[in-house]
């Protein structure tokens, strides 16, 4: 009989289940398309959140861990004076053996139960093909589809030399910027006074500290500051790079508005042969929607890794009188790609 229990794992996260994680995972890293993800990584995303602790769903069988599943929070600013918490359904994990039993569904609905007990609290989700009927089946109903898209970047942007300190002048249409390299310490401090309109899941310091200094490979991570000569654009720019084979695709996770918090730029140039270093295939992939030039059509024939195409990406939210109001504010948020792709 399989037993489902609720934790909190405040100290260290649990060696089974992240044996459990490979276990599970075990054809997706075979397809060449992640390299397997150390053990710090957990403890840094479970452990180190500055929102608050997660939750777990854990499926024994007798003592035998066979599935496992997390509500990892964020907190959500309405004003200055009220927040809310949004627990993210994610990790889901269930051993090879074992699948096809309603064993996710079982997870989902007891965490969420959990969840529904947590005052100004909701929760949500971006499923997966395997993961949306349970998901639909459990109270999650489809409130929003994410757009996304993939671009080749255009020689006509102009991208010149790199100058003796590293930097280099983009100059997308009539504007001319200066485009930089800069360390995750420099990011965090450049958004010390950063504070977009509510509602937001507040990006500080705190925040890029633990997204992005312990993930899968930190090194993964590049943050670009483009400062424009006249000081109106002023922009912070976190992508990533995800390998696939012999391709690497640069994945543009998070943009920051630093002159005009909030508003996203009326231009996003096509970067990637600065922010990646040149290897593997030559694609963007982001779902903002101010990036609209050369979009790749499905005639390229690019087969693409499934977790980096995902298209379109869908969001269900657990639906429940109590939380109607703030699931209002939640649907206002200003999504970027980093929020739905994870950790991976």
């Amino acid at each position: 009989m399989i037993n489902i229990e609720i934790n909190n794992y405040t100290d260290k996260f649990p060696e089974e289940h992240y044996r459990l994680f490979l276990n599970a995972w075990e054809e997706y890293f075979a397809t060449g398309a992640q390299t397997k993800i150390p053990r710090k990584t957990f403890d840094n995303i479970y452990m180190n959140n500055p929102f608050g602790d997660t939750c777990f769903a854990a499926a024994r069988d007798q003592d035998q861990l066979v599935g496992s599943l997390a509500a990892i929070p964020f907190s959500v600013a309405i004003n200055d004076n009220h927040s809310f918490t949004a627990y993210q359904i994610s990790v889901i994990m269930v051993s090879p053996q074992y699948r096809r039993l309603g064993i996710f569904r079982r997870m989902l609905r007891l965490l969420t139960e959990h969840l529904s007990e947590k005052p100004n609290s909701l929760a949500f989700v971006f499923p997966n093909d395997r993961s949306r009927p349970g998901s639909s089946q459990s109270g999650y109903l489809r409130r929003a589809t994410l757009p996304t898209s993939i671009h080749f970047p255009s020689p006509f942007w102009g991208l010149s030399s790199c100058s003796p300190d590293g930097s280099f002048i983009i100059r997308p249409g009539k504007r001319k910027l200066q485009c930089r390299k800069i360390s995750i310490e420099s990011a965090r401090d450049k958004l010390i006074d950063y504070t977009p309109p509510f509602p937001h899941i507040p990006k500080d310091g705190e925040y890029l500290k633990w997204r992005y200094s312990q993930s899968v490979d930190s090194n993964n991570f590049h943050f670009h500051h483009l400062l424009g000569q006249s000081g109106e654009d002023d922009i912070l720019l976190i992508s990533s790079e995800h390998r696939y084979g012999k391709r690497v695709f640069t994945v543009l996770l998070e943009v920051f508005n630093l002159r005009y918090p909030g508003e996203e730029p009326s231009f996003l140039p096509g970067l990637l042969m600065k922010l990646s270093p040149g290897r593997g295939f030559p694609l963007l992939y982001t779902n903002e929607s101010n990036l609209k030039a050369s979009i790749l059509s499905p005639t390229w024939n690019i087969s693409l890794p499934r977790f980096l195409n995902p298209r379109p990406v869908d969001l269900l939210v657990h639906s429940s009188p109590e939380n109607k109001e703030l699931e209002k504010s939640f649907l206002q948020l200003d999504f970027a790609t980093a929020d739905w792709l994870g950790f991976l």
